[in-house]
């Protein structure tokens, strides 16, 4: 395994998440890491844990391919605090192109994710068009306001790490939804653990979760779910 290749591909995928409208999930896809990193994420379980707690460290990072997660994760940390501070000057000074220039890259991600359907028919087509109605529903709710109440960042962390996640739905845009995108990057680069803390938790809970759905539509309906995931 090539460490400093995957820690880069990390750190993209950590650009990503920072952005509203790309997805950490598309950027997986499109380098071919995807489907390894939700079935390693699957296999984070409590029997795996067990390993972990009686000390059977070589046998939980066979099974759970901690060595790839671990290496991959750091990319993606590095480069979301490197990048918040940016993000927040770029909204706070150009909004208007800050948000055209996401725009652009939802385009190009259509394109990226729609080539890995590997057979186009009329199923595909309709399940293309769900998602695209379904994603395209979502869009048009108006921004709510900030809140940093504990529950409701726990809430912000679980939803915004399954559409991160998902090729085609960005993280960042969710929150931005749900009032809290700006608010969690002024806590990222303050260092404010109030606000990360349960924005954490909430994003563990949301990954070990939502893996394991994902790794099963993928198992048994692979060309289906990129479709869907294509009109996200």
């Amino acid at each position: 395994m090539n460490y400093l290749k995957l820690f880069l591909k990390g750190m993209v995928m950590g650009v990503a998440n920072v952005i509203p409208g790309v997805s950490g999930g598309t950027i997986a896809f499109i380098i071919g890491i995807y489907e390894r990193l939700i079935n390693s994420l699957k296999k984070i379980n409590f029997a795996s844990l067990s390993l972990l707690f009686r000390g059977h460290w070589k046998q939980f990072a066979h099974v759970t391919d901690v060595k790839f997660l671990f290496v991959l994760f750091a990319g993606v940390f590095v480069s979301i605090l490197s990048v918040a501070k940016f993000m927040k000057l770029a909204f706070e000074n150009y909004e208007i192109y800050t948000l055209s220039f996401f725009f652009g890259l939802i385009l190009a991600s259509i394109i990226a994710v729609s080539k890995q359907i590997s057979h186009i028919n009329f199923r595909a087509i309709l399940i293309f068009l769900i998602g695209m109605l379904l994603a395209g529903s979502i869009g048009l709710f108006p921004p709510t306001q900030p809140n940093d109440n504990f529950f409701y960042l726990l809430l912000c962390g679980v939803v915004a790490i399954c559409s991160m996640i998902l090729p085609g739905l960005s993280g960042s845009y969710v929150l931005l939804l749900m009032g809290n995108y700006l608010l969690v990057l002024q806590a990222i680069g303050n260092f404010d653990f109030n606000i990360i803390v349960p924005l954490i938790l909430g994003c563990v809970i949301g990954l070990l979760s939502f893996s394991r759905l994902l790794s099963y539509l993928f198992s048994k309906f692979k060309n289906q779910t990129t479709a869907l995931l294509a009109g996200f």
